[in-house]
């Protein structure tokens, strides 16, 4: 989804963290990957896309609890080796936010959160984060 306000841009991924573990056929090469991964490359596509070169990223890891809960069941490392935070979630979450932000090759902000799909603080951090954008990219038209 891709939101246009009066002075910025953002693009926000909404991501099922909780299906890290989950495998798909990826439609380019025919190999099985977890389907976080394949995500990854939709988001590294469209994050970098010319089009979307003046959009602000956000990034909203969404079923946190269930992630949480599966975490010391299905560790993270089988599905990506680099990883060394165990069952950790505060170390989960960040090692999938800095993956999706090493991604980005964009110089704007990049924003990731966390959060449950019915969690109304979802809207309330996306209003924030879209006001953030209209004041950097108004002080930017200032200075």
């Amino acid at each position: 989804m891709q939101q246009t306000g009066s002075s910025g841009s953002m693009i926000v991924f909404l991501v099922d963290i909780s299906r890290y573990d989950q495998v798909v056929e990826d439609s380019a090469t025919s190999e099985i990957i977890c389907e976080i991964m394949s995500v990854m490359k939709v988001f590294e596509y469209a994050v970098n896309s010319p089009m979307s070169s003046s959009a602000y990223p956000v990034v909203w890891f969404s079923n946190s609890s269930l992630f949480r809960d599966k975490l010391a069941r299905s560790p993270v490392q089988v599905w990506f080796p680099d990883y060394t935070g165990g069952p950790n979630f505060e170390k989960a979450v960040e090692y999938f936010r800095l993956k999706f932000r090493g991604l980005y090759r964009g110089g704007k902000e990049f924003y990731a959160r966390s959060g449950e799909p019915e969690d109304d603080r979802l809207v309330r951090e996306l209003v924030f984060i879209a006001k953030d954008v209209v004041i950097q990219e108004d002080l930017k038209s200032i200075l």
